[in-house]
């Protein structure tokens, strides 16, 4: 009896066991087995070979900028599929859940959530991919404070009574250090006292 192995191209080959050596996308698609002998009728069958590169890591933006004491959540995603693992790193550091930061995963995505943003949180942050088959590919992503200001809740107008001391506050959220901040009475910079 003699066996024959059909490729997608049409090429065919003999042998029980077919042998692609480096396999790459080229040779993906469907091979037809096909047994004949000269008692009976050809037998066959087929299979669909699958070909898959190495996996890799993409992030929506490598990039962030955001103020200090607000949400960032970023994320990775890979198409790897042989048990992937995403591990974040901040700079040298992994990165695990702690209070007001959590990692989470989802499928072939991993995210880091952090509820009030410190100035320590801005650096750099890596998303690593281990899997049981390929190298570990990364990718990083920068997050800076934004220098921007901007008020948590508009000021509503404020009542005083006469000989009696008054305060409020101006509500500006943001900027990163050495905030001032300067009240205007109808145009003219009001001294405090």
């Amino acid at each position: 009896s003699e066996i024959t192995w059909t490729s997608p191209s049409g090429s065919m080959t003999t042998g029980d066991t077919l042998k692609i050596q480096n396999i790459s996308y080229s040779h993906a698609g469907e091979y037809t087995c096909t047994a004949d002998h000269p008692n009976s009728e050809p037998k066959s069958d087929s299979i669909i070979i699958i070909v898959e590169g190495p996996p890799t890591v993409s992030v929506i933006l490598d990039q962030f900028e955001v103020l200090l004491n607000h949400t960032l959540s970023i994320t990775c995603i890979t198409n790897a599929t042989h048990n992937p693992s995403l591990i974040w790193s901040k700079g040298e550091e992994e990165v695990v859940s702690r209070d007001g930061m959590l990692v989470s995963v989802a499928g072939n995505s991993s995210t880091v959530n952090i509820n009030r943003v410190r100035e320590e949180d801005a650096t750099s942050y890596s998303c690593k991919l281990n899997d049981l088959i390929h190298n570990p590919v990364s990718k990083t992503i920068q997050v800076n404070l934004s220098t921007s200001i901007y008020l948590s809740r508009p000021l509503p107008d404020q009542s005083g009574i006469t000989n009696c001391n008054f305060s409020v506050a101006c509500p500006v959220m943001g900027g990163t250090r050495n905030l001032s901040v300067i009240w205007y009475k109808e145009a003219t910079a009001v001294v405090s006292g």
